[in-house]
């Protein structure tokens, strides 16, 4: 019996079959392994009975679980975009004048936000472990970071020069 239950396909032959055949379905395939059709036409119509191994398939719970796995890789996405952003943005405040204060704090908070890029890339990791997009920004993210190191120590240079 245990190795009779193992061929699906000829335990569902044999008991779903006799009952669909006495509507006139016949079987036709089984597809992905997973999914067994019966068929019949009558007329123009053709009918399909399909009966699908459910633990293949996203139940409820499942659906839910993906819906929370999608939440998370946006949220590392947004995350792993903050310093790539605030590099850019960075980079552009510097180049202006900074008279205004506002300016100046404006253009501290970017930097702060730029320079714990690495500090994203972990967060990034964790949330969304094996997705391509968090791991090409999280690359970005050292990048931003070391770019940010990298206006640190000219500064700290010129400022030594001077």
């Amino acid at each position: 019996m245990v190795k009779a239950l193992l061929n699906k396909t000829k335990v569902i032959k044999s008991i779903v079959g006799p009952v669909l055949e006495e509507l006139g379905f016949k079987y036709l395939r089984k597809e992905f392994g997973i999914v067994w059709t019966f068929g019949r036409e009558i007329g123009d119509v053709k009918q399909e009975v399909s009966i699908q191994q459910h633990t293949q398939f996203d139940s409820a719970s499942n659906i839910r679980n993906g819906e929370r796995k999608m939440m998370k890789r946006i949220t590392a996405v947004i995350i792993e975009l903050i310093p790539v952003l605030s590099v850019i943005s960075a980079l552009l405040l510097l180049k202006r004048d900074a008279d205004s204060p506002f300016l100046r704090i404006i253009t501290m908070i970017v930097f702060i936000f730029a320079f714990f890029g690495f500090v994203a890339f972990f967060i990034g990791r964790k949330l969304a472990r094996e997705d391509k997009a968090v791991k090409i920004l999280g690359v970005l993210d050292w990048i931003s970071t070391a770019i940010i190191v990298g206006i640190y120590v000219l500064a700290f240079f010129v400022m030594a020069i001077w």
